[in-house]
């Protein structure tokens, strides 16, 4: 093969893999759409008929170059509130997380926040994952996400 031959040969490689590249990430993005607006739908229905309100909208979150629109919560109880927002998709370990913050002004500190991780290869735990502490040497604890360990997480929101 002539060097020319290799060069175009090379060439379509990497085109055909940057391509790749780009499909992959579309598929992230629209599942990971989908799937924090079905945990947004689920949250919500855990509240619905108690006194907290609940509001759904969507926050833009950019990844490189790119850009999309991905569902966020805010509940409030009296002076309380809690907001789900999405944090960005690609982070070492973890495809997609979301930031939960709690913000209670009767309380030491006012605000605490844990993560919510999509697909968390850290854990090796399946679907979403409570991420919470992991300040200065100490190791992030991991647990399932489920509607107990959820209301375990937001004590500070009651």
């Amino acid at each position: 093969m002539s060097a020319k031959d290799a060069f175009f040969q090379k060439l379509e490689t990497n085109a055909n893999a940057q391509k790749e590249g780009e499909e992959a990430f579309k598929r992230d993005v629209l599942a990971f759409q989908e799937d924090t607006n079905v945990l947004i739908q689920e949250i919500m229905g855990w509240f619905a008929g108690s006194p907290v309100t609940t509001s759904a909208s969507t926050t833009q979150v950019t990844e490189g170059t790119d850009r999309f629109e991905v569902s966020n919560l805010t509940l409030k109880n009296g002076n309380k509130t809690l907001k789900i927002t999405p944090e960005g998709l690609y982070y070492f370990g973890v495809i997609g997380s979301l930031e939960v913050a709690i913000h209670n002004p009767g309380r030491a500190p006012g605000t605490s926040k844990f993560n919510l991780h999509w697909k968390d290869g850290i854990s090796k735990l399946s679907g979403w994952v409570i991420v919470s502490g992991g300040i200065g040497n100490a190791p992030a604890q991991r647990t399932e996400f489920n509607q107990e360990n959820f209301f375990k997480m937001i004590t500070a929101f009651a």
